[in-house]
């Protein structure tokens, strides 16, 4: 019987142990799972100004709309009141934090936190981004009409470090013409602000300091009669819909801190900017939505100007000095009762040198050899690890007691101990060290030397430190601004190029390529004008953060120009280059830009350029060139840049010919020469000679050409009327120089100029500036100005012809001019179109057209000029038609100006053609 069941024991044994076994294992397996699938716990810090109950209440529905916007992570509310909340976020405990304004500025200067998105509360017409301070009087002090009429009054505020309820009306007080400080009696009630209502109401104050909205809150909730009180200096600004008196400051912000992931900051940036309005976060919460971060430096400005500092020891001194140094010359004069002369000397001496030393903008601390103070000077009290220390306290004790300073990253040396060791090497010594003062990191310029450098031993140590934290905080800000753009905080043009350049030499061996875009948004100067600038601007803005977030984790972008973007990606194996342009095109087309009720659409012209590292900031050109070309075919495009591409290279050329104009006209770089104008016939008495005044430009090897492709690119980028005042004022001075027998000149006047407006002015101030008769100058019309600014060059030719000047219809048959335009122009001269007169001898055509044209001019008065006049069988057809002039190079080629004037001495002397 033992046996069996001793059998039967060792049976259970060996079937129950591994069984056991298993089981240990899957429950370990399926713990290990449960650790693995726990999500992943991410805070959020909010300010509990309503207490901490109804603060987790109000929010917890935001936490719930990220938690299932991010899988795998778990979003806590922890509400905080605002010394818990500063202590957290330099503690690195809390992710994100929602916080006002105030608080949130003095956390962003220490680099701890960075704006995600601005609360949009709900308005009476709207969201509200923005909030101000209405300052309240009772309706019936007619003593009170303006914030001016405050001074000697009481003025109630919630606390002394409220933003909404009390530093904002300082800071409207202080635009008034109001020293807050003295011209007003402040009285503080506490929250919430319904106190301060009361206190204005019981007249326990003249005026009162709130929130604006507050009051229309209390109005519609019946605790205050319409009517009741009135707001000073009520302000209207657009959209908001509230009497406000001061200036608007952003809502609270939403900000990320260095604890958390940029990925993450990202995302959940665009989950609160993407949060609908109806949703029930946005209920809980009270708001209307979550709007791209404002700028938060007028905040900071407040922050700063009005907000009381820790009183320093100099304004103790200011105000306290003479009761503590009363006791001090009390025993001076006694001891000169008591004719301790030599002592009141030395007494004396040595407060004179404490007093240059107080005044000194350095701290300077004289120790022994062991490291004990001797002597400290008043602004070493700003730099001490607390500074509740009274500075007689100071001496006999150790420096490592009163200064945490921090060596890391100083050449050789650790500590201050291993500087003074080395004081007998190196007797001056200059160090860049860090001071932790209280909660704060400053940059300190510390030197170390001995005291008595001309004694055999020296005993005492001095220490020179000076506060350089502002000014390379200065520095750093100056060259960020720099190379930074002020509205959307990208880098600007010249940092972007000099990027480029950087970026190109230092992967020119890498043998890779990169992809630059050059975005630009298609007439955008239609959207300044149809709305505002102030609505450009946040169009801008937002397009920056939208292409930012679009943004390969590698690519940067900077702003070109007003409405122009550049990007920068220097690996494109990273993506789908060829698609990316098209993807981040298509992800704008149907994107739509809210302000206020309005929605406005913008589209985009993208040019895209595959990087050559070998060209440079090169790239820039060929991306913009691509730009422009994808904006002329109709814009919301992208275009490819090719090398190979005629139109953009005929741009360029034409770019770069407008170039060597401006550099000419700069230079004299322009030359004139003349061409005669010669009679057919002699004609009976005293006839002056007649010339057209051409016009050549330097061709950079000595010679000159003919301007044709010059005159081109002029016109086309609107340089021609420019130039045509040069040739006048040229051409006038030279005419003024010739005393005896002067010709006339005849002018050439561009479509540009003719629409020039200025242009009637200008030639009449050159006729009085010169003082030429008018009569000695011929100025020449083209027929197709005469056609496409008919009514302007009518205006012009009665003005000129009024002056005294003879006019010229120059081309005329060669476009598409009638005889009805050459009627109602009436010139005094009809130069035939050369093409005419060069077909006249083999095409009865237009031998036909020029006698025509000659008939219709001698019946209108007017005389004709053939050009392109080269051979004898031409001149001769012409005389027998009965032209009166012949131009061309049978009789003459264009020559210089000294044909005329032997001694005239032009900027150009190289031989024309």
């Amino acid at each position: 019987m033992n046996r069996r069941n001793g059998g039967r024991s060792i049976l259970f044994f060996s079937v129950s142990a591994p069984l056991a076994a298993l089981l240990i294992c899957f429950g370990l397996c399926h713990a290990a799972q449960a650790a693995l699938e726990q999500p992943h716990v991410v805070t959020i810090g909010v300010l509990a100004y309503d207490g901490k109950p109804r603060t987790a209440a109000r929010w917890q529905a935001t936490a719930d709309y990220l938690t299932a916007q991010n899988p795998g992570d778990r979003f806590l509310i922890e509400p905080m009141f605002q010394s818990e909340l500063t202590a957290a976020v330099r503690e690195n405990r809390l992710d994100f934090v929602l916080t006002q304004p105030l608080q949130f500025v003095e956390l962003s200067r220490e680099a701890r936190v960075w704006p995600l998105a601005t609360m949009s509360l709900r308005g009476p017409t709207g969201s509200l981004e923005r909030f101000g301070s209405a300052i309240v009087v009772r309706s019936e002090r007619a003593d009170l009409r303006h914030l001016r009429d405050l001074k000697n009054k009481v003025v109630a505020g919630a606390a002394d470090n409220a933003l909404g309820a009390w530093l904002l009306g300082l800071d409207a007080m202080s635009r008034a013409g109001l020293d807050p400080h003295t011209d007003i009696f402040p009285l503080f009630t506490g929250l919430p602000m319904q106190h301060v209502v009361e206190a204005v109401l019981q007249d326990r104050a003249d005026a009162g300091i709130i929130r604006t909205g507050y009051l229309d809150h209390l109005i519609a909730e019946g605790r205050v009669a319409p009517g009741a009180l009135r707001v000073l200096d009520a302000r209207n600004y657009i959209g908001f819909p509230y009497a406000v008196s001061t200036e608007l400051v952003p809502e609270w912000p939403f900000s990320a801190t260095t604890r958390v992931s940029s990925h993450l900051a990202r995302e959940v940036a665009r989950q609160l900017l993407a949060l609908p309005t109806d949703s029930a976060a946005a209920k809980s919460a009270g708001i209307e939505n979550w709007a791209l971060p404002l700028d938060y430096s007028t905040v900071q400005h407040i922050r700063d100007q009005w907000l009381p500092s820790t009183p320093s020891l100099m304004r103790v001194f200011q105000v306290y000095g003479f009761w503590l140094m009363l006791p001090i010359w009390l025993l001076i004069f006694l001891f000169f009762l008591q004719g301790r002369r030599t002592q009141k000397f030395l007494r004396a001496q040595e407060d004179r040198l404490r007093s240059t030393l107080d005044a000194l903008h350095d701290a300077v601390v004289v120790l022994s050899p062991s490291g004990h103070v001797q002597f400290a000077n008043r602004p070493t009290h700003l730099l001490l690890r607390s500074p509740t220390h009274a500075q007689e306290s100071l001496q006999g004790r150790h420096y490592s007691e009163l200064f945490h300073m921090q060596w890391n990253g100083v050449r050789d040396v650790d500590s201050l101990t291993e500087a003074i060791e080395r004081l007998p090497e190196d007797p001056e010594q200059e160090y860049d060290i860090q001071f932790l003062i209280g909660h704060q990191l400053r940059e300190i310029d510390l030197r170390v030397r001995w005291l008595e450098s001309r004694t055999p031993a020296p005993s005492r140590i001095i220490l020179s430190m000076r506060d350089m934290t502002d000014y390379r905080e200065a520095t750093a800000l100056l060259a960020y601004r720099a190379s930074h753009d002020r509205l959307t905080g990208l880098m600007n043009r010249a940092a972007f190029e000099e990027f480029l350049e950087t970026q190109c030499h230092s992967l020119s061996e890498k043998r890779c390529e990169g992809l630059i875009l050059w975005v630009d948004v298609d007439d955008f100067r239609l959207i300044n004008e149809s709305s505002s600038r102030e609505v450009g601007d946040q169009i801008i803005a937002r397009l920056a953060s939208h292409l930012s977030l679009e943004l390969p984790a590698t690519g940067l972008i900077a702003r070109l120009g007003a409405d122009e973007f550049g990007i920068w990606i220097p690996d494109i194996h990273s993506i789908s280059y060829r698609q990316w342009p098209e993807d981040l095109l298509s992800s704008l087309r149907e994107w739509r830009f809210t302000v206020g009720n309005d929605r406005i659409r913008i589209t985009l012209s993208i040019g895209v350029c595959l990087a050559d590292y070998r060209l440079g900031v090169d790239l820039m050109k060929d991306a913009e060139a691509a730009c422009r070309r994808a904006y002329r075919e109709g814009g919301n495009r992208v275009y490819w840049f090719t090398r190979d591409d005629q139109e953009i290279a005929n741009r360029r050329d034409q770019l770069a010919t407008l170039g060597q104009l401006k550099q000419a006209l700069d230079t004299d770089g322009f030359c004139q020469v003349i061409q005669r104008i010669k009679p057919t016939r002699n004609r009976p008495g005293t006839v002056r000679a007649h010339y057209e005044v051409l016009l050549r430009v330097g061709d950079g090897a000595g010679g000159m050409q003919n301007p044709a492709r010059f005159i081109e690119a002029a016109e086309k980028y609107h340089f021609m009327a420019e130039i045509d005042r040069w040739v006048i004022r040229k051409a006038f001075a030279f005419l003024a120089r010739i005393k005896e027998n002067p010709p006339v000149l005849a002018i050439n006047l561009s479509g540009a100029t003719v629409q020039d407006p200025q242009i009637n002015p200008f030639i009449r101030a050159a006729f009085r500036e010169f003082k030429l008769d008018p009569s000695l100058i011929c100025f020449e019309i083209t027929e197709t100005s005469a056609i496409t600014n008919y009514d302007l060059v009518l205006d012009l030719m009665t003005a000129l012809r009024e002056l005294g000047c003879s006019l010229a219809l120059d081309d005329f048959g060669g476009g598409l001019l009638s005889f009805e335009f050459l009627r109602r122009l009436q010139p005094d001269f009809v130069k035939i179109d050369g093409k005419l007169i060069r077909d006249i001898d083999r095409d009865p055509v237009a031998e036909v057209i020029v006698g025509a044209i000659h008939q219709v001019a001698l019946v209108m008065g007017a005389e004709t000029i053939g050009e392109w006049v080269e051979d004898e069988t031409t001149q001769a057809r012409l005389t027998e038609i009965g032209i009166h002039y012949v131009q061309g190079y049978l009789h003459h080629r264009p020559g210089p100006l000294t044909e005329l004037l032997p001694d005239y001495s032009p900027a150009c002397t190289r031989s024309p053609i």
